[in-house]
């Protein structure tokens, strides 16, 4: 996902996903490897998110509940349990997604450049049939409030 020669970041496809999306993965230029050759088949998801998140790399999922929660997951001192795991969640009808995401992948790389290569931060989407939402992730952590001067 970032500008030609630059390292691109690794992608993780989740066990749910077929290896079509993958594939296609690959051929646009990323670093793609599979939940089960990665980790093994049948890890659990906060492994996968702690695996993401110490590689800074990016989740493909259509357990779109499940790595939402681990996400914006938060430790006892308020700070996020998986900081380093970008997210991206199919939440389209299985034999839609390939065709979805080829129409919108191009939008998702131009927000990860600005949110995760340019800022340091990570990157929350989830694709929907007709939407694309990227989440905050810093908008998930509990908020101070100000007291206005008086």
């Amino acid at each position: 996902m970032g500008a030609s020669g630059e390292e691109r970041p690794l992608v993780i496809t989740d066990e749910d996903l077929p290896d079509v999306i993958a594939i296609f993965l690959q051929e646009r230029g990323h670093r793609v490897e599979l939940t089960r050759t990665l980790f093994g088949t049948g890890t659990p998801d906060h492994v996968v998110a702690q695996g993401a998140s110490d590689q800074r790399a990016i989740v493909y999922t259509f357990n779109v509940r499940h790595f939402l929660a681990l996400a914006r997951k938060q430790r006892k001192d308020g700070k996020l349990r998986y900081p380093g795991m970008t997210l991206i969640a199919l939440d389209v009808p299985r034999p839609s997604a390939l065709s979805r995401l080829q129409a919108i992948l191009e939008d998702i790389e131009a927000i990860y450049r600005l949110r995760v290569t340019q800022r340091g931060g990570r990157m929350i989407a989830v694709v929907r049939a007709a939407a694309l939402r990227f989440d905050d992730p810093e908008s998930s952590r509990p908020q101070r409030k100000h007291r206005p001067s008086q």
